[in-house]
């Protein structure tokens, strides 16, 4: 898998050429929300929004008029820069430039080459994930979409971390959520508040903002 290796952070620190390319071309292109970003926002809009966790790093989340400060990035974003060997702050609009022409940005305080603030193969989530992850145990409705749950500790959000009378609603393409772990997802017992939703993510919100009588 290529992106082990421009995504692994020991070798970013030998060529990080090969993540600036990534990068480069992620920056040249236009990503656009999805349906389902935006129910996030209409969530948020009826103030029943309490975090968002996300694995994601293309900050999509932040275009939507959701509070910074309700959206967790466990493995980081593209738009903020840093130092990785000793934590300085980059200027993202120079960080940018460099990327944009090609040209290997290096930190005036300790000389590393420096990256945008996604977690690498080598580095641990970020401090915010491990500050706020157990905040999930004050949500009486947890959504899990578009995860495998086969990876901790991202994963762990769905299990360890979730109150025992949380509903918990899986929607994801293919049924996930292992049942034979503590609080492990259980599908089956009828007294359980566990929900698989089997499809793609934009239509169950469709059928559920139908179903709550909000297409108006």
């Amino acid at each position: 898998d290529s992106s082990k290796t421009f995504f692994d952070i020991d070798y970013f620190y030998k060529n990080p050429k090969s993540f600036y390319e990534f990068s480069k071309e992620f920056y040249s292109k236009k990503y656009e929300p999805t349906l389902f970003h935006y129910f996030m926002s209409f969530i948020n809009h009826k103030k029943l929004l309490y975090y968002i966790f996300t694995q994601n790093i293309d900050n999509l989340e932040s275009q939507l008029n959701i509070e910074k400060e309700k959206i967790i990035f466990a493995h980081g974003n593209l738009f903020e820069a840093s130092c990785p060997k000793c934590g300085e702050k980059i200027n993202f609009s120079n960080y940018l430039e460099h990327v944009m022409n090609s040209k290997i940005k290096y930190c005036d305080k300790c000389g590393s080459p420096v990256k945008s603030d996604v977690v690498f193969y080598g580095e641990s989530l970020t401090d915010e994930f491990f500050e706020k992850s157990y905040d999930v145990l004050n949500a009486d409705l947890v959504f899990i979409a578009g995860t495998s749950l086969e990876v901790p500790p991202f994963s762990l959000l769905a299990y360890g971390h979730t109150n025992k009378n949380s509903f918990r609603v899986v929607i994801n393409k293919i049924r996930v959520g292992k049942k034979y772990i503590p609080r492990g997802l259980d599908y089956e017992d009828h007294n359980s508040k566990d929900i698989m939703l089997v499809g793609e993510c934009d239509e169950i919100v469709k059928n559920l903002i139908r179903d709550l009588e909000w297409e108006k």
